[in-house]
């Protein structure tokens, strides 16, 4: 009798020991975990407060990777970001472009900055051929900035997508989208007139402060403006359009 108890007692407290095991061994692990730092190989970020308008608008367009950041890294504050929204798009109106005048607009919740690093890849275009080639940017550094996205709307159901500069205080690009058409669940024809392109250009000397500003009609129906610096460096921003939606110096979605 008492070898059956005292072989009872010892298989109990084998199962008991075999069932605290996975705790002992996850608690050590746990305990490992916390102590250690995990690292892993990244490229180079710099985030430079020198600004130059060419390189951001550059960043802007070659479609960035965009991580959420806090309010408190960046130099402006959301309601800072829509007043110079609010007075962009008031002079685009004022440029002729009345559908982007301010008072149409309503901010949503939508309104954040954002860490913005390019992803390796540039856009060149040849004017000879006007072909856009795919250029590898990434040599030792991965060029950054802190972008803010605004997401604006109307009663009418249009929407207005900017990215605006923190530094710089600019719009760098926007995609607008038309409002749905009710009764044929689609949505308005967005068509890209000569004279539009020219309102934008106009818009962009006066927004941008610069004087020396070519624009021309490529072989896909797009517009292509391209500005020069005091360096005689060049800087080309598209605007093109679907029958949905019209993207300025910005990825066609």
């Amino acid at each position: 009798m008492r070898k059956i108890s005292l072989l009872v007692l010892c298989t109990c407290a084998a199962i008991g020991i075999g069932l605290s095991l996975p705790w002992v061994v996850t608690n050590r692990l746990d305990r490992a975990a916390e102590e250690q730092v995990l690292s892993f190989d990244a490229p180079e970020i710099s985030l430079n407060r020198d600004v130059d308008l060419f390189r951001r608008l550059a960043l802007a367009a070659d479609d960035p990777s965009l991580v959420v950041l806090t309010n408190g890294m960046s130099n402006h504050t959301p309601e800072e970001i829509q007043t110079l929204t609010a007075e962009a798009l008031d002079l685009l109106a004022g440029c002729g472009l009345t559908t982007f005048s301010s008072n149409r607009w309503s901010f949503t919740p939508v309104c954040q900055p954002l860490l913005a690093t390019d992803t390796g890849y540039t856009m060149t275009y040849d004017g000879e051929t006007q072909t856009w080639t795919s250029v590898s940017s990434r040599e030792s550094e991965t060029s950054a900035a802190i972008f803010w996205r605004c997401v604006l709307t109307t009663g009418e159901g249009e929407r207005l997508t900017l990215l605006i500069d923190d530094d710089l205080g600019l719009v760098l690009s926007f995609v607008y989208e038309a409002a749905p058409v009710q009764e044929k669940d689609t949505k308005t024809s967005v068509s890209l007139s000569d004279d539009m392109a020219n309102l934008v250009a106009d818009f962009c000397r006066e927004y941008y402060g610069l004087e020396d500003l070519q624009s021309y009609s490529s072989s896909d129906g797009s517009w292509l403006l391209t500005f020069f610096n005091a360096d005689n460096e060049k800087c080309w921003v598209t605007l093109s359009a679907t029958p949905t939606s019209l993207f300025f110096n910005a990825s066609e979605l």
